[in-house]
This record gives C-alpha cells, sequence and structure tokens, in this order.
C-alpha cells in the first residue's frame, strides 16, 4: 500500500483502510471528501479526479480548503454562482453636448463632461457615432477640446465663434443641446434667454449669468447670439446646495464660459490658428429664419458620451 493508503487509514479508521478511486470515493463522508483536497494529501491526478467526481455528484462544493468533521455544516453548501459584474469605472457614464467649429473635426465640450474619462463618443443627429479624444483642456475654465477620430458622417459647415467681450447685459441668446437625453430623448433641444450680468459667481468675469435654462446634458452647448455666433459655452446651474447659503431656492440662475476664453485655449493648438467662417445662415437677416439656422446648426451640435 502507497504512503497515500496509509494516512487515509489513519485519518478515517472508521472506513477501514480503502485505496481512493472511482469506486471508493463514495464510501468517505463529505468532510472526508474535502480533507482530501488538501495539499500533501492527494498525491496523483486519479485520486484528485475520483473526489471531485463525486463531490460534483454530491453537488457539494469545498469553499475555502480542508473542511473538518467538527468544522461548519453550513461550509459545505453549494455557494451561490457568481455573476460577472463590470466593474464601477465601465458602468459611469458622463453625458453632455458639444460643437464642431474647425473644419479639422474638432469639437468644443466642457471639461467636466470629459473628465477622466477613457472613452469618448460624439453622436450626431443622424443617430452615427465617432470616437473622440482630448486634445487640449483648461479645468480651471471647464473648457476641452476634442478630435475626431474620423470625419463627421454629415455635410455640417462648422459654427463661428464670436466675440464675447462685445456682448452686453440684456441681449437675447440661445443655446442648442442635449438636456436630460436618457429621459428626454437625443433629439437636440432649443431654448433661450438672456444675459442677466457681465460676470458668474461671485462676479467671476470667466462667466456669463443667462437665463437660458441649464439641465444636465446641456454641458458644453454652444450659447449663440442673435448673429448665430457662439460667445459662450453652456456650463452650469447654481446649485441646490447653494439653498443652505442662500435661505432660498435659485430660480434659474445658470452660467456659461466665455468665448474669449475658449479662444485663449485654441491659441494653443496651432492647426486652428485658421479662420473659423462659420454658418452662413444668420437668423432674422432677410431671407432667413430661426428656424433654419436651428436645422443647420444642430448637424453640428453632439450628444457626448463619456466613459470612465
Amino acid at each position: 500500500m502507497r504512503k497515500f493508503a496509509c494516512i487515509i487509514c489513519i485519518a478515517v479508521l472508521f472506513t477501514g483502510c480503502q485505496t481512493l478511486d472511482h469506486t471508493t470515493a463514495p464510501n468517505f463522508s463529505d468532510y472526508q471528501l474535502c480533507d482530501f483536497l488538501t495539499p500533501n494529501w492527494i498525491t496523483t491526478s486519479d485520486e484528485r479526479m475520483a473526489v471531485l467526481s463525486e463531490l460534483s455528484n454530491r453537488k457539494i462544493t469545498c469553499n475555502g480548503g480542508p473542511i473538518h468533521e467538527n468544522g461548519s455544516a453550513g461550509a459545505l453548501k453549494s455557494p451561490p454562482p457568481v455573476v460577472p459584474r463590470p466593474s464601477i469605472k465601465q458602468q459611469a457614464v458622463s453625458g453632455g453636448t458639444g460643437f464642431l467649429f474647425s473644419s479639422k473635426d474638432y469639437v468644443i465640450t466642457n471639461y467636466h463632461v470629459v473628465r477622466g474619462a477613457n472613452s469618448i463618443l460624439a453622436k450626431f443627429t443622424n443617430g452615427k457615432t465617432v470616437e473622440a479624444v482630448v486634445v487640449a483642456k483648461d479645468p480651471k475654465n471647464d473648457i476641452a477640446i476634442l478630435k475626431l477620430e474620423k470625419s463627421p458622417p454629415l455635410s455640417a459647415t462648422p459654427i463661428k465663434l464670436g466675440d464675447s467681450s462685445q456682448a452686453r447685459t440684456g441681449e437675447k441668446i440661445f443655446t442648442i443641446g442635449y438636456p436630460a437625453s436618457k429621459i428626454m430623448g437625443e433629439k437636440p433641444k432649443y431654448s433661450e434667454g438672456v444675459i442677466n450680468s457681465m460676470t458668474g459667481l461671485k462676479d467671476d468675469p470667466a462667466f456669463f449669468q443667462v437665463s437660458v435654462p441649464v439641465q444636465p446634458g446641456n454641458s458644453g452647448g454652444p450659447l449663440f447670439n442673435e448673429r448665430g455666433e457662439v460667445i459662450g459655452i453652456t456650463t452650469a446651474s447654481l446649485s441646490l446646495l447653494a439653498i443652505d447659503a442662500m435661505g432660498a431656492i435659485p430660480q434659474n440662475v445658470n452660467y456659461a464660459i466665455k468665448s474669449s476664453f475658449v479662444k485663449n485655449l485654441l491659441s494653443t493648438i496651432p492647426e486652428l490658428m485658421i479662420a473659423n467662417t462659420g454658418i452662413v445662415v444668420i437668423p432674422n437677416e432677410p431671407g432667413n429664419s430661426l428656424p433654419d439656422f436651428i436645422e443647420q446648426a444642430s448637424k453640428n451640435i453632439v450628444l457626448i458620451e463619456a466613459k470612465e
């Protein structure tokens, strides 16, 4: 009898001295079979296969190594099946708006829309998507420049960047974007308002305060003046967290980063130092209409989906 058989005889005296194979494995208890899986007990692959086969027939799983007869009976119960789940990072998704502004396939959006993303998709109004990467960013002013991996699937004229320094309080403005797209849908939405102030929160000169409604998903969208020029990027609403400081619920208090700060970031990309001709359809000019402009501009405005 081999050394293994002698060990078995000592360990399980009440069973008698038996060799371990497919015919004798049924004679051992659940606990003993699990013990046999302990390193240095089973010395051949045939013996191991005999144990595993018998445990499978009994629908028994040995958890965490050797289990002894004086151990917990619950330890022998088959564990629930392990269902692989995506990591939290894989599930984290951020949504926002962006817009083409150059024939070089570049998109402007808010930095917070794509912050920490490993995958960025730009979805156009025809439903087609294009991968994009961040090529420039200004976290302080919440601006990011994306480069599309390939040309847009629509024939679209880039949107013209205007001069935000020429804007005035009370000026009419509007935006087009994808607010709450998971609820409201993936068609671009138009909303309008006025410039309430030439400064943002705590008189920050980088921002306009605007009455254009800004919802989650609007972030990164273009803020147009009546000439169809982008003078800002819709960025944020006054958070309800500010209620504690104000003692009241803020009513339609929203902010947009000025286009002059966008141009500062663009100046860091040599190939973007080209003239930006922009869309030729100007709203409210003779022969044109705001709906015409919205139809043309929407081809340049993308739904952005960023995944960590």
